[in-house]
């Protein structure tokens, strides 16, 4: 497979055990092909039920509908905000799932307006609304939270003269899209230089290609794509309860995923533009003091798009075989 590309709480940083680390095995115990065909676009969502979500092809590039498919992989669900015509041609930035099964899709349309949409569990479209900032953002990543609030992460767009631009951005909006609370992340990843407008979201490529999700615990983990990586704690009224600066397993890597389970975090590494992914790992760490637990790593035969992790040693991924895309169930060994 290709490579795929604060409030006033105390802050504590803790740097996870260096490179060296004996690697443990995984060992493929199902696989799966799923009912449709499609490019696969990471990351993908995995539900409490062993349901996997993920952006598939819809009606030519650049769009995207969320499909839902059950753990034989067959399909489930589908949830496309395009046939509303405001939204035609919007690009679906990223996606999230709540535990009853709603599904928020964070779409951008012409000169950065970022609208969220929200599916009832039958896909048909419950909400749509549009976020109101101050001034015009890049938005990469959306986590759902209680009483229909939304957290979102990504840059700022900058002036003609580059100013601001890729300069991060955290929030928390309501269901109509007001801002509620803007989120400062001590220590976050400063934006590249800047000479123009940042009109594609590549000023800070840190927090672009970083990931957020929401922990089992009822937090929210907000990942930077540095090395090392480096993992926000933030409380779901935005209050950021730690740091953890987590060490790259192997030299030159960069973190490409997240999972959150069972008190545990699983981040996978990889280094970019490696011809395979032979120096591919995934460390898992303690979720609340960053403290190294076990690496793995990661075979052709499971590919690079880790999906779901649980803290009992079970991983799902997918990867392309033949054209189609598998699920692949692992456990260590």
């Amino acid at each position: 497979m290709s490579k795929l590309r604060c409030g006033a709480a105390f802050l504590v940083t803790v740097a996870a055990q260096a490179i060296g680390q004996s690697v443990l095995g995984l060992a493929v115990t199902e696989t799966h092909r799923l009912s449709s065909a499609g490019q696969l676009v990471l990351p993908f969502r995995c539900a409490s039920n062993g349901a996997i979500y993920g952006r598939f092809p819809s009606g030519g590039p650049p769009l995207f509908q969320v499909l839902e498919f059950a753990p034989d992989g067959s399909q489930k669900g589908s949830y496309s905000y395009l046939s509303d015509p405001e939204l035609k041609a919007a690009f679906l930035e990223d996606f999230a799932v709540t535990g009853n099964g709603e599904v928020y899709e964070l779409a951008e349309v012409w000169k950065n307006r970022v609208f969220v949409v929200t599916f009832s569990g039958d896909g048909q479209i419950a909400n749509k609304s549009e976020l109101v900032t101050r001034h015009p953002v890049n938005l990469s990543h959306i986590v759902a939270l209680p009483e229909d609030r939304i957290f979102v992460s990504g840059s700022l767009v900058g002036d003609e003269h580059g100013n601001n631009a890729g300069k991060p951005f955290n929030a928390i909006f309501d269901r109509s899209g007001k801002l509620l609370r803007e989120i400062t992340l001590g220590g976050d990843p400063k934006p590249k230089e800047a000479k123009a407008a940042d009109r594609k979201g590549d000023g800070n490529p840190a927090v672009k290609w970083g990931r957020t999700v929401a922990g089992d615990d009822g937090n929210l983990y907000v990942m930077r794509q540095r090395s090392p990586a480096v993992v926000y704690v933030v409380s779901q009224a935005g209050s950021v309860q730690r740091k953890l600066t987590i060490a790259a397993p192997v030299e030159k890597a960069l973190p490409i995923e997240l999972e959150v389970n069972g008190g545990r975090l699983a981040i996978e590494f990889s280094v970019v533009d490696a011809p395979d992914v032979g120096d591919t790992r995934i460390r898992i760490v303690n979720a609340q003091t960053g403290q190294n637990i076990a690496d793995y790593s990661v075979t052709a035969e499971l590919g690079e798009a880790l999906t779901c992790y649980r803290a009992d040693g079970e991983f799902t991924f997918l990867r392309e075989t033949d054209g189609w895309p598998r699920i692949i169930q692992a456990a260590g060994r």
